[in-house]
């Protein structure tokens, strides 16, 4: 279990998972076919879409993106995990501040970032990256 949380700083926002149905076609059947999603009332489906350019930042202790001295030595590494095509874009920290990781994806596509802090964890962020 991670002891900070992380989430999108900038340049990612939640948009709206829109499956409509497919009609009848040689694909589908007679019928057509029913959407893959089947969201719960007052809660449907979304997900991280990306621009060009995107921030992640860990949260500890209640503050965001903090300083690395305040981090007691326990800093944070960032990389990616999952990704459309390699090799993977150039993730950068202001100096000082590992708790903070600025990247500009370069291809269409899934993504998962992943914030590592020595002896806390990890938490992976997905996003996807659209025309």
């Amino acid at each position: 279990m991670p002891d900070f949380d992380a989430h999108f700083a900038s340049g990612v926002t939640l948009a709206a998972w829109v499956d409509p149905p497919k009609p009848e076609g040689a694909g589908t059947g007679a019928g057509g076919a029913p959407p893959r999603t089947n969201p719960v009332a007052g809660h449907p489906p979304s997900y991280y879409r990306a621009s060009l350019g995107a921030t992640v930042e860990a949260i500890v202790g209640g503050v965001a993106g903090p300083l690395d001295a305040a981090l007691g030595g326990r800093l944070f590494t960032t990389h990616f995990a999952e990704l459309p095509i390699w090799p993977p874009p150039l993730i950068a920290s202001p100096a000082g501040q590992t708790s903070r990781a600025t990247f500009t994806p370069y291809l269409i596509g899934h993504h998962l970032v992943v914030l590592r802090r020595d002896g806390g964890g990890a938490i992976a962020l997905h996003f996807d990256v659209e025309a």
